[in-house]
């Protein structure tokens, strides 16, 4: 199983963001906190963290075993919960919304007959493969709004936005990754433009280019409510 570029330039983004917003408020008189160990699945040896919602459900990725390949998890209530996979032996979920449904990439099989990687969304008990767009057999779902609808990226790496049972490309010009959605299904992410990269958002089935600082190379890797 592959992560796509875009998915871990999520992932590093958001680390970034927390150890900055730590570093602001490491003086603050008033900072109380506690850290979690959330463990491992199994007797793996490591773990993961890629997403948590407002009820504090997390979901991630853990090894169970040492050294094993990983598998796509859900942590409420203090306990690690394995969601499996597809087919094959590797998984990985990137975000979760207030219902409790879940999102990632795992792997599957694909249209001939060999394994490959899958969006998914596990909800209710239940991993559903999202398949790609234009026959294709790679996708990769990053994040998914309270609507439950997803965004993530295809075989073709082009953005692409989920939502009654139907996945549609986003008409970015290129190359293009979809990071973040929120409930206004307002979709952000990164884009390959003729001078560079840059973050881009989709609202309204309008695509906005929202530019770089100046070095010609920018990503968007979520949004909130009020856009």
């Amino acid at each position: 199983m592959r992560f796509f570029p875009g998915f871990l330039a999520t992932f590093l983004a958001a680390l970034t963001l927390v150890v900055l917003l730590y570093a602001s408020l490491a003086t603050a008189d008033s900072l109380h906190y506690t850290v979690t160990d959330l463990g491992t699945l199994g007797s793996g040896d490591a773990s993961w963290a890629l997403g948590i919602n407002d009820l504090g459900e997390v979901v991630g990725y853990s090894r169970v075993s040492p050294g094993s390949p990983p598998h796509a998890f859900l942590y409420r209530s203090g306990t690690m919960v394995d969601l499996g996979t597809i087919a094959g032996i590797e998984s990985a979920a990137s975000a979760i919304n207030d219902r409790g449904e879940v999102v990632g990439v795992s792997e599957a099989i694909g249209p001939g007959g060999d394994l490959t990687d899958t969006a998914f969304l596990y909800s209710n008990g239940e991993m559903t493969d999202l398949g790609a767009a234009f026959g294709f057999a790679i996708s990769q779902a990053n994040d998914i709004n309270d609507r439950g609808e997803i965004v993530g990226t295809d075989g073709l790496t082009r953005a692409f936005l989920y939502g009654n049972g139907a996945m549609t490309i986003l008409p970015t010009p290129g190359v293009s990754f979809a990071n973040g959605i929120n409930d206004l299904g307002q979709v952000v992410g990164t884009m390959q433009t003729a001078s560079g990269q840059d973050a881009f958002l989709y609202s309204d089935g309008v695509l906005t280019d929202l530019g770089t600082l100046g070095l010609h190379l920018a990503g968007a890797s979520d949004i909130n409510d009020p856009g």
